[in-house]
């Protein structure tokens, strides 16, 4: 491999009938680039993997070699523009470090934008409008699983002024009802000291129509205290599996809140386009979205008054993961949810 000087300097000298030269430089720019960023990636999953495994040895007994761990970091960057004026540009980092070698299945975890407090709506709807940036979170979790059942615990502190305590329990139950059904129900609480707490409950129901095609009906329901409302969606979905690294799901559905009576608030239509660009470890995501706005509300997140009508939307979106686990990393590319 030339040396980027080399590179550079024979760009500079080359005449300009030498299209060859020119062309064989400029490829050879490329695969240092390329091996660079390969570099760069497994340097810092290599981190992650040591900065778990030196916690878990520390807390653990006996040896490691035989335990599995999925520790990883996801960079994930958004960049929002609808036709009413909203704009977004989001970047978010999350976490978690796998301790198995201690007797339960602990782990350390961190997000700088947790969902929690987010609408339902800025949920559901892919661009993520009017969701709340709340302050970082960082804590432990516990993972227990028997049968099809998962439980999870975490506990930790939220950052701002004042430092918040937190809790957050979920419970995941997934049934293989026979080769072409599947269903999937979804509890999950969290209390925060300071800002209250709430609930939101997923049911999602699937059929396999092959190995390419498959059809979903999802119903959420998220109640947040401090505001005394519950909200309400329902999803329909249809996913195409293109590819091993490619896949398309059309997404038609409703919105609705009980305050102050109950009424449906929006209509939705997106095509969420997610594309493996880079080996298992680098992704985009591509999602136009019609929204149907029935009536003038204010969102409760942020007092922002909208008014009817529709507002089409682009949403583009990449996400980088480090992880050792190239499992873990090929993880979006075979099961996405309808709703995350």
């Amino acid at each position: 491999m030339p040396h980027p000087t080399i590179l550079i300097g024979s760009l500079l000298i080359a005449p300009i009938g030498s299209t060859q030269e020119v062309t064989s430089s400029s490829e050879d720019s490329k695969y240092l680039i390329v091996a660079l960023s390969d570099k760069s990636h497994d340097w810092v999953s290599g981190k992650v993997d040591s900065l778990a495994s030196n916690i878990d040895t520390y807390f653990a007994s006996g040896t490691l070699a035989d335990r599995k761990n999925t520790s990883y970091v996801s960079v994930q960057w958004t960049n929002t523009y609808s036709h009413l004026n909203y704009y977004d540009n989001r970047l978010k980092v999350r976490g978690r470090l796998d301790l198995p070698g201690t007797k339960e299945r602990f782990n350390l975890f961190f997000d700088s934008d947790p969902e929690e407090h987010d609408s339902l709506s800025s949920r559901v709807l892919r661009s993520n409008r009017a969701s709340e940036k709340e302050d970082g979170v960082l804590g432990i979790g516990l993972k227990n699983k028997s049968s099809s059942f998962k439980v999870k615990h975490g506990i930790g502190l939220s950052s701002g002024d004042p430092i918040d305590v937190f809790y957050r329990f979920k419970l995941n139950y997934n049934t293989q009802i026979n080769d072409h059904w599947e269903s999937y129900f979804s509890q999950y609480i969290w209390h925060y000291h300071q800002k209250s707490w709430g609930e939101r409950t997923q049911g999602q129901l699937t059929f396999k129509a092959n190995e390419f095609w498959e059809i979903s009906t999802t119903s959420e329901a998220q109640y947040e205290h401090r505001y005394k409302n519950f909200e309400f969606a329902q999803i329909f979905s249809l996913h195409r599996y293109i590819s091993n690294s490619q896949n398309l799901q059309y997404n038609i559905g409703a919105l609705a809140t009980d305050k102050p009576d109950f009424n449906v608030t929006d209509y939705f239509l997106s095509f969420d386009y997610r594309q493996r660009m880079y080996k298992d470890w680098l992704y985009m995501s591509v999602v136009p979205e019609l929204l149907w706005i029935r009536g003038e509300r204010i969102h409760v997140e942020n007092n922002d008054f909208r008014k009817k009508g529709f507002d089409p939307t682009i949403s583009l979106h990449f996400e980088i993961i480090f992880s050792g686990q190239p499992e873990y990393r090929y993880r979006n590319m075979y099961k996405q949810p309808a709703i995350k």
